[in-house]
């Protein structure tokens, strides 16, 4: 999994230059949100924590509180 580098102008946030090899593209880093999410989400179903239909209707719920919020902003 590539990891995230938080960026300061000129480097990084120590001001030392930037390793090309730790710059990913944002859909490199999209992909590896999405399988550390997939990764998490499995592990606590599969634990019992929640059920998957408890997951999706927990998605569902902060869905519509995010495009709420979004009509507020607007």
């Amino acid at each position: 999994m590539n990891r995230v580098v938080f960026l300061k102008k000129g480097g990084d946030l120590n001001g030392n230059a930037l390793d090309p090899k730790q710059i990913v593209s944002s859909e490199q880093l999209l992909m590896s949100l999405v399988v550390s999410q997939d990764a998490v989400i499995r592990l606590l179903v599969e634990k019992g924590i929640f059920t998957k239909e408890e997951f999706l209707e927990m998605v569902k719920v902060v869905d519509r509180e995010m495009k709420r919020k979004k009509k507020v902003a607007v």
